[in-house]
Order: structure tokens, then C-alpha cells, then sequence
């Protein structure tokens, strides 16, 4: 029953959703509100039959309803019943469903919000997000249904989840991931729109702002949730490996970030039409790429779906977008051209250019890398190897100079940089982030932490140090100039100035925060040139060091459930004379699913993690224990939090705009 009645509301959302397109279309050429009313109630229409349908996979996974294949193969009767709610989006056909449904609800806000003030451009907004769900609903209904029903004699039981699964990181990786993703669709929309009515001014991105803020927020929680997730889950000591996968949720996001930006300079300038209509194109194209990755087995991945024929219909709907977007996008090109030209290579306009070049530059390495190697063993029958190394080595020095260009942006004055402006906001930067850079380097060579001479990681790491006090100093000088202007204004104590300044301009002040956050977040990153690791075979009551910390065998217990057998070993660990804690470190065999994983223990401060692992354990008790000391770490959660909280304080309105909308 659940099985039929979930296939009736695809049909019936995939009925909607072409209505929605012809009656918009209609409408649009007719100027008949009639169709456009039906258009706009048809898409909120398909939002409430996608939720019933996403509910009936949610509640035959938490009944256990095993006659739904899906259901079947990635549940169980024994996994809890917070784990069987996110079996949605375990594999690859509840996970089209999700797309469908955050797809459906973004579009019935952002027609309902635009609605009024954006009449000539809603039905084709309409159309183009018509034409994305009505694909969607295709491969669930006629090429991966998740409500396919068992053949045969019905299981009992279920297969279960991937042991690997079950942990609150990957529980809402994937659904703050796809709203990043599907988010992406909606300005590709009103671009679209704006360019089948030759609406080419500033107002679909005005009306996309906030959306395309939104979708960049959730991409970036999305990347930090999996980042994090494989650090305490996957148990090799690092949270990023340049998987095809991984690379795939940063495509995007290099391109909206890039998009964001130069929205600005279009708004204040009505500069960098043509840069904005292609950008938002390729966010869009590229959210489509990494679904395409994560299901089509195109590309070997921890994180990717089986091999499937379902990419190729991927392809055929990006080769349609791309040919969709080119006939528009070159039949408009004259009216894309900017009245405005660049005044000068020193000038906040100039600065904007110079940001997207070098996130194209890295999007171009990325996708080099991500594709190189398929593409090597189709053409040529040997797969060429792209690594850590390969992106380390081009992606390092790019990151840098886009630190270093977080901190000139806000400060650099628009159309033309004078001398007088360039000492008045940078001079301070330089000096303290070089003092500050120098302190660094003479105390950890003194401890023999650094040496500049014999690792180019630990140079990057220090040019890193560098650019982040640049731009932390830059945007401290930022904000104290607005509270101080503030303070002169309207009186009142220091602390409440500042905190005005969010409320008078959430997007400048909240931008200063991201800003502050990408800087925490790079600190982290330079923590890695200074990672050590140690491997150590241990014996119970044994003590080994691992850096500065030392390592006590204190026992082992066994720690066997029903659903899993296993092993864990306690470590005491101390520094000097002073005692840290016990840890301990799990190994575990999942019979159902017949895995083994590891539970891995770490012990987190500001300024570094002792990240222990346990290899094996033998029936003796003889342990072989791997004890990483990774520096930094907790800067990259911190910056991502700043990050997140500063993408909030954007995201409201100022003053002006609350009179406008009066």
C-alpha cells in the first residue's frame, strides 16, 4: 500500500510540475493572470504532494516496511529509529526524492515571496524550475523508484545501514549538502527568467540575494558537516582528501562565492554582467555535476553510489541546461555589456576581478583533477593519478593570495585606490601581521617546530599566518572605525556601538565576520604542515611517547551488542606530570552488515589534537596503537562556526531596506 500510494504522488507531482511550466508559459505569452494564478498554485501544489510522498518513505522506513526494495536494502529492524528516518537519503533513490522535495519547497518560497514584485519574471522562473523537477521525477519514476516493491518472497528483515552511516555528522551532511545544491537552482532561475524577458538590470539579482546567500550557507555547512564527519568517523586522521566526491560539494561553492562577490560591483556599479549571468550558470551546472558524481559511479569514491546508467541521463540533462543557457545567454550578450569600465588595477572593482580569477583558477585545477582520471583511462586505458600532492602543490599558493585579497577587499576604496587611501588602511595591517608572523616563526624555531629552509609546507604554513593577521587586523580596524563613527553620532557605550553596526548593515558587518571565519579556517588548514604521527605496539600496563604526550595501556574491555562485536582498549595519557584522561579507542564488527569499523579518541584543545587509533588488538592483549598530534584542528570548527554565524547576520535586512518594503 505505502509502495502504490508513493508512486501515485510522483505521477501526480510530475502531472504538476508540467502544468506549472505550460500554464506559466501561457500565461505569460497571453498576459492571462488566470494562467499565471494556476501556474504559481499548481507549484505550491507539487510542494505538499512531494512532502506526502517523502513521508511515506520516511514512515515505511520507521515501520519497517520491508516489501519496498529500498527500504529493505538499507535498513533494518534493529537500527535506531533516528538512523532509519535518515534512511531517505542512504542511497541513491531516496536521495532523488529529497532532491525533489527541498527542490519543490524552494521553489513555493521563492515564487510566493517574489510573487508581486517580480510578476514578468515568475512564470519563466517557473518554467526553468518546472523543467529541473519535471527530470527529477523521471529518473524516480521510470529509472531509480525508491518505492519499488521486493520481488520474490518478502524479507523478514532488512540489510541495515552502513555502520559507517550511523553517526549524527552524516545524519544531516547529505540534507544540508542537497539544500545547498537545489538552492543553487533558484538564481540559475531568475537568471534565466531575466534573460528570456531581456530583463538584464540589477533586479533578479536584488530578488536572489538572500536565496543565493542561503544556498552558499547550507553548501558551506553541508562541506563542514562531511569535513567533520570524516574526521571522527573515518579514523585515518584527516578531515579532507581531495576525494572526486568531496571535490564535487567545493565546485559550487567556489562559484557562488565568486557570484556573491561580484553581485556587489553590479548593484553599486552596474559592472560584471556578463561575469554574474555565466556564474550563476555554472553554480547551477556544477550542483548538477556533483549530483552526477555522487550517483553515477563515474568516479571512484568512498562517498559515491554504486555504477549505475542513470548518469548518462545526467549528462543528457546538463548537455540540455548548457545548450538551454548558451542560446539565451548569446542572443543577449549586447544588452550584458557594462556601461562601466575598470578605472584602475588598484580599486575595489579591480580587487573583485582579481577574486574571481583566482576561484576560477582553483575551480579549474579542481576539475582537472576530479576528471582527469576517468577521462585518462576511457580515452587512453591508463588512468592518470591525481592525489593530495597534485592540489596541494597548485591549490596552496592560490588559497593564499584569496586570504590575502579577503583582507584589501573591504578596505580598498572604489574606482581608484589613491596612495593617501592605500597607507591610511593598510600600513597598520602589514606591520602588526609581520610582527606578529616574526613572533610566530622565532618561537617555534626556538622550539624546533619551524624550519623555513627544509619544508616549503611549513613556509605556505607561515605565509598563511601571515595573511590571516593581515586580514584579521584589516577587519578589526574595519570595525573599529564604524563603532568609533558610531560612538561620535549617537553617544552610548563602545560595545553597544559596535553591536549597532550589525543591526545598520548586516551585510557589510556580517560579511566582516565570514571574512573572519575564512581566517580561522585557514589557520586550521596551516596546522597540517605540522601534523606528526607515530605508530606503537603496545603490551597492557606498557607506556610509549607520542610527541609531548605519554601513553599508558590501562586496560581493555569488551564492549559486544547485539548488533555488533567489540573491543575497546583505554589509554591514559598524561603530558609531563600532569594526567589528561583516559580514552578510549573501539574497534568494531557489525555482523549484519559485515563491517569493521573504527572508534577513534581524540582529545581536542585550541592548539592541537592528539588523535589516537586503534590498528588491531590481538587475543594476547598486544595492541598496535597510531597517535597523531594534529595542530590547529579546532580553528577550522571555529572558523566554521564564525562562518555561519556571519552568513546569518548577512542574511537580515537593514533599516533602508525595512522602509522600502513599507
Amino acid at each position: 500500500m505505502n509502495a502504490q500510494l508513493g508512486y501515485y504522488l510522483l505521477w501526480f507531482a510530475l502531472i504538476l510540475s508540467v502544468y506549472a511550466g505550460v500554464a506559466a508559459i501561457s500565461g505569460s505569452v497571453t498576459r492571462d493572470s488566470r494562467y499565471h494564478d494556476s501556474a504559481i498554485r499548481a507549484v505550491y501544489a507539487t510542494f505538499l504532494v512531494l512532502v506526502g510522498a517523502a513521508g511515506i518513505l520516511v514512515y515505511a522506513f520507521l515501520a519497517d516496511d520491508f516489501s519496498i526494495e529500498y527500504v529493505a536494502d538499507h535498513s533494518s529492524r534493529v537500527l535506531p529509529r533516528f538512523y532509519a528516518a535518515t534512511g531517505l537519503w542512504a542511497g541513491m533513490e531516496g536521495s532523488l526524492t529529497l532532491w525533489s522535495l527541498i527542490l519543490a519547497g524552494l521553489t513555493a518560497f521563492a515564487v510566493y515571496r517574489n510573487r508581486v514584485r517580480a510578476r514578468e519574471l515568475i512564470p519563466w522562473v517557473i518554467v526553468t524550475l518546472s523543467v529541473v523537477q519535471v527530470f527529477f521525477l523521471l529518473l524516480q519514476i521510470f529509472v531509480a523508484g525508491p518505492f519499488e516493491r521486493v520481488s520474490g518472497l518478502l524479507p523478514t528483515d532488512g540489510r541495515g545501514m552502513n555502520p559507517q552511516l550511523q553517526n549524527p555528522g552524516m545524519a544531516f551532511h547529505p540534507p544540508t549538502l542537497y539544500i545547498g545544491y537545489v538552492g543553487c537552482a533558484v538564481p540559475f532561475a531568475f537568471g534565466m527568467a531575466a534573460l528570456v524577458t531581456n530583463r538584464l538590470d540589477d533586479l533578479w539579482l536584488r530578488l536572489t540575494r538572500r536565496l543565493t546567500l542561503l544556498a552558499w550557507l547550507f553548501l558551506s555547512i553541508g562541506i563542514m558537516l562531511g569535513a567533520w564527519w570524516a574526521y571522527v568517523e573515518l579514523g585515518w586522521g584527516g578531515y579532507w582528501a581531495w576525494d572526486p566526491v568531496e571535490n564535487a560539494s567545493l565546485l559550487p561553492w567556489l562559484t557562488a562565492t565568486a557570484f556573491l562577490h561580484s553581485a556587489m560591483v553590479q548593484e553599486r556599479r552596474n559592472m560584471f554582467k556578463i561575469w554574474n549571468m555565466l556564474l550563476v550558470f555554472l553554480t547551477f551546472f556544477l550542483s548538477i555535476l556533483g549530483t552526477f558524481l555522487t550517483r553515477s559511479g563515474f568516479v571512484q569514491s568512498v562517498h559515491s553510489f554504486a555504477a549505475s546508467s542513470i548518469g548518462w541521463y545526467f549528462i543528457g540533462f546538463m548537455v540540455l541546461i548548457l545548450v538551454a543557457f548558451l542560446v539565451l545567454f548569446l542572443g543577449r550578450l549586447p544588452g550584458l555589456r557594462s556601461a562601466g569600465q575598470i578605472e584602475a588595477v588598484l580599486s575595489k572593482e579591480a580587487s573583485f576581478v582579481y577574486n574571481n580569477w583566482l576561484l576560477i583558477a582553483v575551480l579549474v585545477v579542481m576539475l582537472v583533477g576530479t576528471f582527469g582520471e576517468p577521462i585518462s583511462r576511457a580515452l587512453t586505458g591508463v588512468a592518470t593519478t591525481f592525489r593530495g600532492p597534485y592540489f596541494n602543490t597548485l591549490n596552496i599558493p592560490l588559497g593564499i593570495l584569496i586570504l590575502v585579497l579577503t583582507g584589501i577587499c573591504p578596505a580598498i576604496a572604489w574606482r581608484r585606490a589613491t596612495p593617501a587611501n592605500l597607507k591610511r588602511n593598510f600600513v597598520i595591517p602589514l606591520v602588526i601581521s609581520t610582527a606578529f608572523t616574526a613572533a610566530v616563526v622565532i618561537t617555534g624555531y626556538a622550539l624546533g617546530e619551524v624550519d623555513l629552509v627544509a619544508s616549503p609546507a611549513h613556509r605556505y604554513a607561515v605565509l598563511t599566518f601571515w595573511s590571516g593577521a593581515f586580514v584579521a587586523v584589516v577587519v578589526g580596524i574595519e570595525f573599529h572605525k564604524g563603532a568609533r563613527a558610531r560612538r561620535r553620532s549617537k553617544g552610548g557605550s563602545y560595545p553597544g556601538a559596535l553591536l549597532s553596526l550589525f543591526r545598520l548593515n548586516s551585510r557589510r558587518y556580517g560579511g566582516y565576520l565570514v571574512h573572519l571565519g575564512v581566517v580561522c579556517m585557514f589557520v586550521g588548514f596551516a596546522g597540517n604542515a605540522f601534523n606528526s604521527e607515530s605508530q606503537h605496539v603496545m603490551k597492557p600496563g606498557e607506556t610509549v611517547e607520542a610527541g609531548r604526550y605519554s601513553l599508558t595501556y590501562a586496560g581493555k574491555r569488551d564492549i559486544s551488542r547485539s548488533t555488533f562485536a567489540g573491543i575497546e582498549l583505554n589509554l591514559r595519557v598524561s603530558r609531563g606530570d600532569r594526567n589528561l584522561g583516559t580514552y578510549g579507542l573501539q574497534r568494531r564488527f557489525y555482523y549484519r552488515e559485515d563491517q569493521t569499523t573504527t572508534e577513534v579518541a581524540i582529545r581536542s584543545t585550541l592548539l592541537e589534537d592528539l588523535y589516537l587509533i586503534l590498528i588491531s588488538l590481538e587475543e594476547d592483549g598486544t595492541a598496535i596503537i597510531k597517535a597523531r598530534v594534529n595542530p590547529l584542528v579546532s580553528w577550522v570548527w571555529l572558523g566554521s562556526g564564525l562562518l555561519v554565524l556571519g552568513t546569518l547576520v548577512a542574511l537580515g535586512t537593514t533599516p533602508a531596506e525595512r522602509r522600502g518594503r513599507a
